[in-house]
């Protein structure tokens, strides 16, 4: 019974000592709330200069200084490309829009003087406006005309046919298809909110972030691309040939190149 006694005086006495000793150094636990993160501190970022090569991911922008940059291009930047175009650069599945006389039959009354390609969005999307409505209002229906005469529209759509000499086209405007022809003058102005026909050589405008310890590189928020040239220029240029069904002197099928080679020339009148 003594033994038993002094044994849970100890008990209790080591217990006290471990409570003191706590309460004068607390054990500091671990908290996910008291957890902070390294972050890297951004700054503003504003450059322009000009496109040197273009990747998947972003470009690399050499600004008036000389310096280079890596550009990131995100999903929420927003791009914002602009350019002059020839009637060589239209094809099949690229946006137009233009503003002429329609008539009931979907032709249009006058040669389209000025077009542009755009990209399809919330202001402006496809569809037959006539004049002085809003784009987002209803287009214009066959049941809605009442006389036969053409009506100023501002048609908006998607290019499905296109014959580069007689410069008709077929646009498929949501809810019908408008046919007509481009005037030989015809300015056609480029914007796009992507930079699919970017290229070396382009003025770029950038506002982004940047952090110190990458130098060097930067994420654009808006980034603005002007085109250095005139897309569909080199089209006009080097039209493509139809191909020669003649035999070339440098055929070593041919008479000439045969001579040449001191070989028997073949004769086709025997």
């Amino acid at each position: 019974m003594f033994f038993r006694l002094i044994f849970l005086l100890g008990v209790i006495l080591a217990g006290t000592s471990r409570l003191e000793a706590q309460q004068q150094h607390p054990r500091r636990i671990p908290s996910r709330h008291n957890k902070q993160a390294p972050m890297q501190q951004m700054e503003r970022f504003e450059a322009d200069g000009t496109l040197k090569q273009k990747m998947p991911s972003g470009f690399l922008l050499v600004t008036k200084n000389q310096q280079e940059w890596w550009i990131a291009v995100g999903p929420k930047t927003k791009i914002t490309y602009t350019a002059e175009a020839r009637p060589e650069f239209l094809r099949p599945g690229i946006c137009v829009a233009f503003k002429a006389p329609v008539d009931h039959q979907g032709k249009t009354a006058e040669k389209i003087k000025q077009l542009s390609v755009f990209t399809p969005s919330r202001e402006k999307m496809p569809g037959i406006f006539p004049e002085g409505q809003a784009p987002q209002k209803e287009p214009l229906r066959k049941t809605d005309k009442k006389s036969q005469e053409p009506v100023t529209c501002e048609v908006c759509g998607k290019l499905v046919n296109y014959d580069p000499r007689s410069r008709r086209f077929q646009v498929n405007a949501l809810r019908g298809n408008v046919r007509g022809e481009l005037d030989e003058k015809v300015k056609i102005a480029v914007e796009l909110s992507n930079a699919l026909f970017a290229a070396e050589g382009d003025r770029v405008a950038v506002i982004g972030l940047m952090a110190p310890a990458a130098p060097g590189r930067a994420l654009a928020n808006r980034l603005k691309i002007e085109a250095a040239r005139v897309l569909g220029e080199e089209e006009k240029k080097h039209p493509p040939r139809p191909a020669d069904r003649r035999q070339s002197p440098r055929d070593p099928k041919s008479p000439k190149a045969a001579q040449e080679k001191g070989l028997p020339v073949p004769r086709f009148d025997r």
